[in-house]
């Protein structure tokens, strides 16, 4: 997921790590922290591939010990960045990456936006099935441990069932809108 993340916004323009992290919990509207401890590594091997390079800033800092790397993506890292869009696996319709791939859905071929789509309404039908069996009967166990039947916990489920019939309905339209 993050590599899809970093070669996007690097076909965009060249960025440092900092702003490369900063972008990305700001796409995610913060519910997924990006640390620099996953980044790097990211942008090392990425970088190894031949899929992005680096270069020294040109201007000093003063008081800065080292200069600032730019990254910036290579062919080949444009080249895997279509091919990565391209293959829908089970992981693209988990919340996390079918939101990294929403960011960059005008440059997803249209039959894996199809089918990304398609898999994340499966998805969400599933988690809707469950919730309304939880909410109907909170006795009922999403997983294999008893839920806390607490109104707490019932307002909780009802909430997410809420969310994910708007979703479903949501990823409807661009269903609709896709297949015109």
């Amino acid at each position: 997921m993050l590599e899809i993340a970093v070669l996007g916004l690097l076909s965009q323009e060249p960025m440092h790590g900092y702003y490369i992290r900063k972008v990305l919990t700001e796409m995610t509207g913060g519910l997924f922290g990006i640390s620099y401890g996953s980044l790097y590594p990211i942008l090392n091997r990425l970088e190894e591939g031949g899929y992005i390079k680096s270069s020294e800033e040109d201007t000093p800092f003063i008081g800065r010990r080292k200069a600032k790397k730019v990254y910036e993506v290579t062919d080949a890292g444009t080249q895997h960045f279509q091919d990565l869009l391209a293959d829908i696996n089970k992981n693209a319709f988990n919340d996390e990456d079918f939101g990294i791939r929403l960011a960059f859905f005008d440059k997803t071929p249209p039959t894996a936006r199809l089918q990304l789509l398609e898999g994340r309404r499966r998805l969400l039908e599933e988690r809707r099935d469950r919730l309304m069996g939880s909410v109907e009967d909170p006795t009922a166990p999403l997983t294999e441990v008893a839920l806390n039947t607490s109104p707490y916990s019932k307002g909780l489920h009802e909430l997410t069932l809420d969310s994910t019939k708007r979703e479903i309905a949501w990823v409807n339209k661009l269903i609709e809108n896709e297949s015109t």
